[in-house]
């Protein structure tokens, strides 16, 4: 029988959960660093922007996620144009760097493309999982957009791939190092529209 004492606890441990989960960054706070490795074995080091780039950090689901096939073929499609006009792009990844370059065979991606199937990043920029609006999120025209025309992608979900509940979310630091914008995704594949991010380039 389960007792009050443990019944408490457990509230307890789930509550802490939850706020730890949900803490989330705010606009103009200092953006926290990223140094890390990506997929092509560059070093990024976020601070080495400042002054010179805004950068679109922006956070997504596991490999073979359909949803992340889009968005990655998305900022391909955009990257000329904000590169030009003074913003590098900084993709996260809830795979190993083995899962995401099997999963993006053939594609030629120009920016950094970094994999954390620790969660590591996720968890400081206070990316979180929603179970909910993960499943609801199948009810959004653009979600199953999304899915209808990127269902099949290379390779196949494992064990390192990431959390199926896990929200995407944006940032965009400016030359301060500041958060000059951000997104956190209120549904399956919802995050900053591009046009938004263009509209934040360094060189109108």
């Amino acid at each position: 029988m389960i007792t009050k004492k443990l019944l408490l606890s457990l509230f307890f441990f789930v509550s802490i959960m939850l706020v730890a989960q949900s803490k989330k960054l705010q606009k103009n706070a200092k953006a926290p660093n990223i140094i890390a490795t990506d997929i092509s074995d560059k070093k990024i080091n976020l601070t080495e922007f400042a002054g010179a780039k805004k950068v679109l950090i922006t956070f997504h689901r596991y490999a073979s996620c359909p949803i992340c096939n889009f968005k990655i073929r998305e900022l391909i499609k955009n990257y000329k144009d904000l590169a030009t006009n003074g913003m590098e792009i900084v993709m996260f990844i809830e795979s190993s760097k083995e899962k995401i370059l099997q999963s993006t065979k053939g594609l030629e991606i120009p920016f950094y493309v970094i994999p954390d199937p620790k969660s590591e990043y996720y968890k400081i920029y206070g990316v979180k999982r929603n179970s909910v609006t993960a499943l609801t999120g199948f009810l959004n025209k653009k979600t199953r957009k999304m899915l209808r025309e990127n269902w099949h992608t290379e390779g196949e979900r494992g064990k390192d791939d990431g959390y199926f509940n896990r929200m995407g979310a944006d940032f965009v630091v400016d030359l301060n190092g500041n958060i000059e914008d951000l997104y956190y995704g209120k549904f399956l594949g919802d995050g900053m529209d591009i046009q938004r991010v263009k509209n934040m380039v360094v060189r109108q």
